[in-house]
């Protein structure tokens, strides 16, 4: 299954350490080598106005899920996942797509093989794994 990490090309930090949670995943998953293939997707960067096909889209779902519009930078990264969306209608076949600051959990790395293989075996069309609520909201 091939795998996108959405990344700016100026972010190479970011780059780096996500091939370091990648080169983890495999020394703790060696199977997964066989079975997951990943690749850096040039993320659309907002500083290049890149995302304004998209600047009109949901404007309603800023204002009514955030309580303001969706800055430039949230656009443009809508506008690499949707662009992301559209790879997998052309491949025909399931993609994961990551951004570049996700963190593989130990549990996901300890047990890695199994959830892939989970997925692999899941008939849904889209899954989504997000974390929803920003931690600032926590005491």
């Amino acid at each position: 299954m091939k795998v996108f990490i959405i990344n700016l090309e100026r972010s190479l930090d970011r780059k780096e350490y996500m091939q370091k949670q990648i080169q983890k995943l495999f020394e703790k998953n060696p199977s997964l080598k066989n079975k997951l293939e990943f690749a850096f997707f040039k993320a659309i960067d907002a500083k290049n106005k890149e995302h304004l096909e998209f600047k009109d889209h949901f404007p309603w779902w800023g204002s009514w899920v955030l309580g303001r519009e969706l800055s430039d930078g949230e656009k443009a990264c809508f506008a690499s996942h949707y662009k992301l969306w559209q790879e997998c209608v052309k491949f025909d076949e399931p993609i994961i797509i990551l951004e570049d600051d996700v963190e593989f959990s130990d549990e996901f790395l300890n047990n890695g093989v199994e959830y892939i293989d989970e997925l692999l075996k899941s008939e849904y069309e889209y899954i989504r794994l997000c974390y929803l609520f920003d931690k600032r909201l926590y005491f």
